[in-house]
C-alpha cells in the first residue's frame, strides 16, 4: 500500500520535461487566433481591452496555462480596482506577478545558460533545467530537431539580471 502511494504522488508530481507551446509570434496569427478563442469561449472577449489581450498572449509565451494566469492575475487587480475591464496596464502587472515564478526559481548558472541561449544550445543538464522551470519553450521541431525559445516571462529578468551585472561590473572596475 504504501508503495503504490509513493507511485501514485509520483505519477501526479511528475512535470514532462519539455512543455511544448502554440507558435503564436506577431506573423503566426493560427497561434495567435487560439488564445483570442480560448478568451471568446470563456466569455471574456468583452472584458478586456484588445491591446491588453495582445499583450497577455505575447506574454504566455504560447502556453496557455501561463496564458490564463497572466489573465487571472490581471483579472483579480480589476476586481479590486472595481474596474469595468481588463486594460493593458493590469496585464503589465498581471505579468510581473507570473514572472515571481522564475524570479525566485532560477539561479546564478541558469541566468547565465540564458544569456549564453541560442536556438542551437546543445542538450544537456543545464538545459534540461531550464525546460523543467519552463524557462526555455519547446515550440515545435524543425527538421527533426526541437525549436526552443527563451519564456517571456524571463525576458525582463535577463534583462535586470544583465544590467545589474554590468553595474557591478562598473563598480568593480572604480574600485580598483
Amino acid at each position: 500500500h504504501h508503495q503504490f502511494s509513493a507511485d501514485l504522488a509520483d505519477f501526479f508530481s511528475a512535470e514532462p520535461l519539455i512543455l511544448r507551446a502554440v507558435s503564436c509570434q506577431k506573423n503566426e496569427p493560427q497561434g495567435r487566433e487560439f488564445f483570442r478563442e480560448m478568451t471568446r469561449s470563456r466569455g471574456g472577449a468583452e472584458l478586456i481591452e484588445n491591446q491588453a489581450l495582445e499583450l497577455a498572449i505575447d506574454s504566455s509565451g504560447g502556453i496557455p496555462r501561463q496564458f490564463l494566469t497572466v489573465i487571472s492575475n490581471a483579472a483579480r487587480l480589476a476586481i479590486a480596482q472595481d474596474a469595468k475591464e481588463i486594460s493593458r496596464d493590469l496585464v503589465v502587472r498581471g505579468r510581473e506577478r507570473a514572472m515571481e515564478r522564475f524570479f525566485y526559481a532560477l539561479r546564478d548558472e541558469d541566468y547565465q545558460s540564458l544569456l549564453g541561449f541560442s536556438e542551437d544550445t546543445s542538450p544537456g543538464p543545464r538545459l534540461e533545467r531550464l525546460l523543467r522551470l519552463a524557462a526555455v519553450i519547446e515550440y515545435g521541431k524543425v527538421a527533426s530537431l526541437p525549436r526552443l525559445g527563451i519564456n517571456p516571462l524571463c525576458l525582463p529578468l535577463l534583462k535586470r539580471y544583465e544590467a545589474a551585472h554590468a553595474a557591478e561590473g562598473v563598480a568593480a572596475g572604480e574600485a580598483r
